[in-house]
């Protein structure tokens, strides 16, 4: 069996990532991502690894990008959001060769909590067939775990068993470069005050953020730009390559 089989009932379900939390999911997913969204409802877009499909859901049924689509490793994650929206999702036994496949075909092509679970020596293959795999101009758009906030980067490391890399900025930026993508743009998730506890979270986490960079300046490190627990990103396809 593999590790991800099961992945939601095994893994998500004892983090609370439960499907009654969608709802301000998507609040936190529109807030952070929308900037980067095509202006064309009918662009064709892809997800790899959904999950509870909060972001599918948010961008066919909530902002109308009806041609969006969706393929997991799972079988389980596959059948989830297939109950959610029908015909959405697609289980395919490699990514890379679904990726193949389909040349020039995306505009947006999202790897949310994907990239940490797929070994190294992988992860450049991966990156440029999703390179083949996106138009001439379309983007990648990742969020991972940031190895770069110094207060949540060994739990969110470690957490889950499956997780067989780490990428800071600096690293993410890197493997971009070198999979042949251009325009690399790290920015934060954003957070909606939606919930009493934002009130609370977000001068927190803005206080987390000014001890940090007193850290990297003690030590004389590189300072990054993004320090919040979770790590976002696009990066463009060139139009001639």
């Amino acid at each position: 069996m593999s590790d991800f089989d099961q992945y939601l009932t095994r893994h998500y379900a004892h983090i609370g990532d439960q499907a009654r939390h969608r709802t301000g999911k998507k609040r936190q997913l529109r807030l952070t991502y929308e900037s980067v969204l095509p202006p064309d409802r009918d662009a064709e877009m892809l997800e790899i690894g959904p999950g509870y499909g909060q972001l599918l859901e948010l961008l066919r049924s909530d902002l109308g990008y009806a041609k969006t689509i969706a393929i997991d490793l799972s079988a389980e994650v596959a059948d989830f959001c297939n109950r959610i929206l029908p015909g959405s999702t697609e289980h395919v036994a490699d990514t890379s060769e679904f990726l193949r496949r389909n040349p020039a075909r995306f505009d947006r092509i999202f790897l949310f909590h994907v990239l940490e679970h797929v070994p190294k020596a992988d992860a450049q293959p991966l990156m440029e067939a999703i390179r083949f795999a996106l138009k001439p101009g379309g983007k990648v758009v990742i969020e991972l775990p940031n190895m770069a906030n110094l207060f949540t980067a060994a739990y969110l490391r470690w957490a889950d068993r499956t997780h067989e890399a780490g990428y800071s900025e600096m690293s993410l930026r890197h493997l971009l470069e070198s999979s042949g993508f251009t325009d690399v743009a790290c920015f934060e998730e954003r957070l909606p005050l939606d919930h009493p506890k934002r009130l609370f979270a977000n001068p927190f986490r803005g206080l987390a953020t000014f001890v940090q960079r007193l850290i990297y300046k003690g030590y004389e490190l590189p300072m990054p730009r993004v320090l919040t627990p979770a790590l976002c990103a696009t990066a463009r396809r060139p139009e001639t390559r």
